[in-house]
């Protein structure tokens, strides 16, 4: 999309054009037009105009009927994390299993299909953090795929670390703040270091 390019060039121009183009795919979508295709450029352009429920309906429509774009995943996977926050289904303002579940579909379709971004690895690694469930190191096996294929991406590292360390797996914690630190700016390294002092406090 010309938006993607405008949104670090201008923001401003990007939101105009953004605006834009959703009216005109939207008469498109008036006219009785539900190529999946169409569906999750509707529900992206929704998505960088904030209009989420919009987002949501034609991101899920566009999704289920296996469109090829990555970031329509993506953004529906971020849209179910955010309303799991605003509506935690398990004690202590958990996420259910239902709703975890919900956040890592969208992820795992794209894993299936091709190589996930990092901010993929970063949503799942969301999920199990505010989860109510018990990850085994069968799932944990998605973030430790993340951390292969993005070895110097700080914060995918301290995130992933975070999970490790919560759900009782210290070893592995250790090992992603290591890494971590190799390409950490100050404030990342900052937060790694914090969560190896509280691993050590632990023991």
């Amino acid at each position: 999309m010309q938006g993607d390019d405008l949104r670090t060039s201008d923001p401003a121009l990007c939101q105009v054009y953004l605006e834009q183009a959703g009216k005109t795919l939207h008469g498109s979508y008036a006219k009785g037009e539900r190529d999946p295709r169409l569906l999750a450029v509707l529900g992206l352009c929704d998505y960088d105009v904030g209009a989420k429920a919009e987002a949501r309906s034609m991101l899920a429509a566009a999704t289920d009927a296996g469109v090829a774009r990555p970031a329509a995943y993506l953004d529906l996977a971020h849209l179910i994390l955010e309303e799991a926050r605003a509506h935690p289904a398990a004690a202590n303002g958990k996420f259910s299993a239902e709703q975890t579940a919900a956040i890592l579909k969208p992820l795992f379709a794209v894993r299936q299909r091709t190589r996930l971004e990092a901010r993929g690895y970063l949503l799942i690694a969301e999920a199990w953090k505010e989860s109510a469930d018990r990850p085994l190191p069968a799932h944990l096996a998605a973030l430790d795929e993340g951390i292969r294929l993005y070895p110097f991406d700080s914060e995918l590292c301290a995130s992933a670390a975070k999970v490790y360390a919560q759900w009782g797996y210290p070893a592995g914690a250790e090992t992603l703040i290591e890494q971590g630190l190799k390409s950490a700016d100050e404030k990342a390294a900052r937060q790694l270091q914090d969560l190896r002092a509280s691993l050590q406090t632990v023991k």
